[in-house]
């Protein structure tokens, strides 16, 4: 029986232990469940509203009895400053107001020190003057800041204040900062889906600049930089201001080959893109006819002839005079054949290249006086056709230089004078352009009729800035004008 007794007594302590410490367990849990049901609840009343400031009224209100304060305030951060959004206990309130502007000073100062803040006149604390400020000198005025974060991005501050001797416990303090971290992302959430397009686009750009900026990626960094230096000279560097149009090369002038009689092709010695000298052949027609008439004139003229004999042996003067005159006449007409069969042989008249008249296929086909056959462009002297659009054709004026770049030979820079700017434009393309006429200062023997390129003419200076977003410019000023002009 002593032995027993000795043995409970020495069990009681440890048994004692066990039970306290099962107690202190179920205190913990107990209290880790009502701080959680508090933070659902206050999480709920943001959830619960359709509109957001209905949702933060009833969210303040809830948070002002939970931590039994007597002021609760939200103030949420859009871009440029905090703006107090709800207060408790106020349904509206002047943003102007003296005690409203202190308390916005106490939640800014509580996002530089990114932290959460807390202030009781028992508790010394230097670093924050305008929590002092806020509570007025009162010895038993308590202020909590809570800065609110998401992604890295400042939301907004949570802030409790009160009239109390002891300051918050700290878990108190501890469960304001839980409900600060649990309210960030569905405050968040509900200003992106508020926010304005314009807001939202302002927050996508100065996003991708910060994570572009990020100091994890240093060679984006490098190169942005880069980037930025270049734009800044190219806003003071000038440059030269070009006017840029498509070219045609042109013969100064054309000769053009016409058929001298109506007749048939009977021969073509060329074709087009053919280098000739003057007097070579290029192409014969047809005589055939002009002999057979040849041959029936010579018939006549001696049918003539003997008649003027007969005339002088019969001594009659008119017959004589009469058949004298008709000689005459058939010779005229042999002479005008006999000149039309040598000229049925056409030949160069200058020197230089057959352009057009391809008349291989049109041997035996007939042809009328006058009608062009062929077209040859001296060896030298050309000439450039610019097609300016009518945006730029204002700008330029007969007299100034410029410098063409044919396919042909895009290396070789051609000089070139403006000399006409054709008054009237040509649609082409749907858009309008001024035909211009220019002069080349030098002609260098690649050059062939036909060949196309760029033509540029200097119209003055300006910045490289300027330069590259003319064409944007003056879109921009065009449709300004066009929607509120």
């Amino acid at each position: 029986m002593d032995m027993q007794t000795a043995i409970g007594k020495t069990a009681s302590p440890a048994a004692s232990a066990d039970a306290t410490a099962q107690a202190q367990t179920t205190l913990a849990a107990e209290q880790l469940a009502a701080q959680q049901a508090v933070l659902l609840r206050a999480a709920s009343q943001l959830l619960a509203h359709d509109a957001m400031d209905s949702g933060l009224l009833a969210f303040v209100d809830e948070l002002q009895r939970r931590f039994r304060c007597d002021r609760v305030a939200v103030a949420l951060h859009d871009e440029a400053a905090l703006r107090l959004r709800t207060l408790s206990g106020h349904a509206t309130f002047d943003p102007r107001a003296a005690e409203i502007l202190r308390l916005l000073d106490a939640m800014e100062e509580a996002c530089g020190q990114d932290a959460a803040t807390h202030f009781h006149p028992e508790i010394p604390n230097s670093e924050l003057p305008a929590h002092r400020a806020l509570a007025g000198g009162a010895d038993d005025r308590e202020v909590c800041c809570v800065p609110m974060s998401h992604e890295g991005e400042l939301v907004g501050v949570l802030y409790f204040s009160r009239t109390s001797e002891r300051p918050w416990a700290r878990s108190t303090r501890q469960l304001m900062r839980q409900t600060g971290a649990l309210a960030a992302p569905i405050l968040a959430l509900r200003q992106r889906d508020e926010a304005s397009i314009t807001t939202k686009a302002r927050r996508r750009i100065r996003s991708s600049l910060q994570s572009a900026l990020g100091l994890e990626r240093p060679a984006r960094k490098l190169v942005i930089g880069a980037l930025a230096l270049l734009l800044a000279l190219a806003a003071f560097v000038p440059g030269p201001e070009r006017v840029g149009a498509q070219a045609e090369l042109l013969p100064a002038y054309r000769q053009v080959i016409s058929a001298p009689y109506g007749t048939f092709i009977e021969q073509v010695h060329v074709e087009p893109g053919a280098i000739v000298s003057q007097g070579a052949p290029l192409l014969t027609l047809d005589t055939r006819e002009l002999a057979l008439e040849r041959d029936n004139l010579a018939n006549e003229l001696l049918s003539a002839r003997a008649e003027f004999r007969a005339a002088m042996a019969a001594r009659d003067r008119k017959s004589m005079a009469v058949a004298q005159a008709r000689q005459q006449q058939i010779d005229a007409r042999l002479s005008q054949i006999d000149q039309r069969i040598e000229r049925a042989g056409v030949r160069a008249p200058v020197d230089g290249i057959i352009i057009s008249g391809d008349l291989r296929q049109s041997l035996g086909a007939p042809v009328a006086r006058g009608d062009a056959l062929m077209e040859i462009a001296p060896a030298n002297g050309y000439k450039a056709v610019l097609w300016v659009d009518e945006k730029d054709v204002s700008r330029l004026s007969v007299g100034q230089q410029g410098e063409l770049s044919m396919r042909a030979s895009p290396a070789d820079g051609i000089a070139f004078e403006i000399t006409s700017i054709h008054p009237i434009a040509t649609p082409e393309q749907g858009t309008n352009r001024f035909r211009v006429e220019t002069r080349l200062l030098s002609e260098p023997d690649s050059l062939r009729p036909g060949h196309t390129g760029f033509g540029k003419v200097e119209v003055g200076r300006a910045s490289y800035l300027s330069l590259w977003t003319q064409a944007f410019r003056r879109w921009f000023a065009q449709s300004w004008w066009e929607w509120f002009g």
